[in-house]
């Protein structure tokens, strides 16, 4: 019964009930009958398990249904063996579930009970970061079953293995599993997976019907330094420890943390069980049917009941968070790490092949073959330079101060220039850039280049603290802020700097978050930034104004304002007070058609949601998004706009979604296309 949001059993005193005997033609009309029985859900108020007879032309048995709340899987198996011994004239052995209710009264007031809470909170402070397999959240628990059949002879395989070993299958399974995670999830050696557990301890409590089983989380502990068979006995380590701590619950594991570290997310999203519960006598063959319902992302099942001498491994997965082809490719990979690691256990853990043969090809050559010619002996700013000379009077750059043409942009990047190379800047230098987002900042950078050093950009809201550290790692030669930058514009030299600039030499330093929180370097080489301008040149197809609010320390500002000006574009380069002021962001769009606009998803859903009219996402015709997932959330929000549905001219509103490492220079790949909608 529910009351409130608490929902309790209650023993009600036996009766008889009649079981309905239900005639098929033949076994997939009845499988197709149970599949969809399966997934309609029991109502708590009623009969919380259900039994009928079936009766097929040469074959009888039983189907039966029970809620989780009072059935294991155990308790299925023991209701099929029940019907078998009685079906052959047999009494069965049976015993009640409110004995197994007093031992666990007893348990929850024993040493034991505070010996198992202390073991389970000493796990999770272990493991410094909580990591799931899918990033991908679910607000559904709708899902499927996919079954895969290991065939006798890789089979035999595996249990000849464990048998050598002294080790289970489940453990065996339990470490490909985790090996898995480990190579999906940039070798990380600390996660929990959940497991459940039989949670019987005795003949009586394996002979009676009820929920007992429990779900506890294992935590792995991986290393990358070790080999398969190393990695093999921590799991195995692992599993034994869960065993032995079984009986506290995993809810009151999770009640724990939230009063202790005030932590209430899960602890893991994937589970591995091993079932091997199997009829007794001979002749019986069993079959399973999923619920279509589940909390957990995902769930393996390595299904060894009925002594067929294969595994049948089921994958329960929700279907908003992978897909059919998906959860094909995990079972092929997690299957290559397992026999792998079993042909050869001393390889280490990031040595065991996990793709096919057919994947590898395509990572190593097919992925691989983006060759593409371009122009090499044309650097950025010497494409700046002749648009200057073929549209002088072209806007290149607007800033809330000032206005500057594409002549009027070259002429004072030049004069920095020159002022740099009087002082000595030149190849192989770092200047450090620490101006506000008005029209001096992007001359700057421009003036840097031509004189063949690089730059870094700062932030001047960062800490003095923060601007010197990041100065002094790069070893920048020379600082241009709001002091220095009218000496330099002083200088009367405006003609074109004549600098020979190779391929390879840098043109920038960035700053990325490392392992450790500390700001690591990373520099980038003009090559790169020519490869990016050519290779992409789909995002200012159709673009005439480029609408920036980007970070100045991030790479993709290098996107918004030195690549778009080589493209000929005009580059509108927002104030402070412009991005983060509504009214005034909005204002940026109202004179400005076919623009193109880079953001976070965190930083449009906010501009989206406090806007009145929405009008500005009618101008975009490229939206590029990127350094963050792109959600759900952001996806509807877009639909609401009628983003895509806004075509002009035959010109479609265009959303890329970007991924790049700064290391690697803006970005390495995107996904394109123009957003469906209902009115599209």
């Amino acid at each position: 019964m529910e009351s409130g949001n608490e929902t309790t059993q209650y023993i009600e005193e036996y009766r008889p009930i009649d079981v309905e005997v239900l005639h098929f033609e033949n076994k997939e009309e009845f499988d197709s009958y149970a599949e969809k029985l399966a997934k309609i859900p029991l109502n708590l108020a009623a009969e919380l398990c259900e039994i009928r007879v079936i009766m097929l032309p040469d074959q009888c048995g039983i189907l039966a249904k029970a809620h989780h709340i009072v059935s294991d899987a155990w308790t299925l198996t023991l209701i099929a063996n029940q019907f078998y011994s009685l079906v052959n004239g047999e009494e069965p052995k049976v015993y009640s579930y409110v004995e197994y209710i007093g031992s666990e009264d007893e348990y929850l007031q024993s040493k034991r009970y505070q010996k198992d809470r202390e073991f389970h909170l000493q796990q999770f402070q272990k493991c410094d970061e909580i990591l799931y397999l899918s990033d991908k959240e679910s607000h559904s628990y709708e899902s499927r079953r996919a079954t895969f059949v290991v065939d006798k002879e890789t089979t035999a395989t595996v249990l000849s293995y464990a048998k050598e070993r002294k080790l289970s299958p489940f453990v065996l399974f339990s470490c490909a599993l985790a090996v898995y995670f480990n190579r999906t999830k940039q070798n990380a050696e600390k996660f929990f997976i959940g497991t459940a557990v039989l949670n019987r301890t005795n003949v009586r409590e394996k002979h009676a019907m009820g929920m007992f089983i429990n779900t506890v989380p294992m935590l792995m502990e991986l290393d990358n330094s070790a080999s398969f068979a190393e990695n093999l006995a921590s799991v195995k380590s692992t599993a034994y420890s869960a065993l032995m701590h079984q009986k506290f619950n995993y809810g009151d594991v999770r009640a724990e943390l939230r009063r202790e570290f005030g932590f209430s997310e899960k602890l893991y999203d994937v589970m591995i069980s091993y079932q091997n519960a199997s009829l007794t006598g001979n002749g019986g063959t069993t079959t399973w049917y999923h619920s279509g319902c589940q909390t957990e992302s995902l769930q393996m099942h390595i299904d060894d009941r009925d002594n067929e001498g294969i595994f049948r491994i089921h994958y329960d997965y929700q279907t908003k968070v992978f897909t059919e082809g998906e959860i094909e490719r995990l079972h092929m990979h997690i299957m290559n790490l397992l026999l792998s690691g079993i042909a050869d256990d001393t390889q280490l853990i990031h040595n065991l092949p996990m793709l096919t043969e057919e994947e590898r090809k395509t990572v190593l050559y097919d992925f691989n073959n983006t060759y593409a010619a371009y122009p090499k002996d044309r650097f950025i700013h010497q494409i700046i330079e002749d648009n200057a000379a073929h549209n002088p009077e072209k806007t290149a750059v607007a800033a809330f101060d000032r206005t500057l043409t594409y002549a009027q942009l070259n002429e004072e990047s030049n004069r920095i220039a020159h002022a740099l190379l009087k002082k000595g800047i030149g190849k192989g230098c770092f200047v450090a850039v620490l101006l506000p987002r008005n029209s001096h900042l992007i001359p700057a950078i421009l003036g840097i280049l031509k004189t063949g050093a690089a730059f870094l950009s700062l932030d001047p809201s960062y800490p003095q603290e923060r601007i010197d550290y990041l100065t002094c790692e790069c070893k920048a030669a020379i600082r241009i802020d709001e002091t220095t930058i009218a000496e330099l514009l002083n200088e009367s030299n405006d003609d074109n700097p004549d600098v020979k600039i190779e391929p390879d030499d840098f043109f920038c330093a960035l700053h990325t978050s490392g392992s450790t929180g500390k700001p690591k370097l990373t520099v980038l080489r003009q090559r790169n930034l020519l490869n990016f301008l050519y290779a992409n040149a789909l995002f200012w197809r159709d673009v005439e104004t480029v609408i920036s609010v980007s970070i100045v320390t991030f790479d993709v500002f290098m996107q918004d304002s030195l690549l778009s000006l080589a493209y000929g574009k005009k580059v509108v380069l927002a104030s402070n007070d412009q991005i983060f002021n509504q009214h005034e962001f909005e204002k940026l769009f109202e004179s400005e058609n076919h623009v193109m606009f880079l953001s976070t998803p965190t930083k449009l859903i906010a501009y989206i949601k406090q806007s009145k009219t929405r009008a500005f996402m009618k101008k975009i015709s490229s939206l590029i998004v990127g350094g963050e997932v792109f959600t759900d959330e952001l996806y509807d929000l877009l639909v609401e706009c009628n983003f895509g549905g806004n075509v002009r001219n035959g010109e479609a509103q265009i959303v890329f979604n970007v991924y790049g490492p700064a290391e690697t220079t803006i970005g390495v790949s995107y996904s394109s296309g123009v957003l469906c909608t209902p009115h599209a």
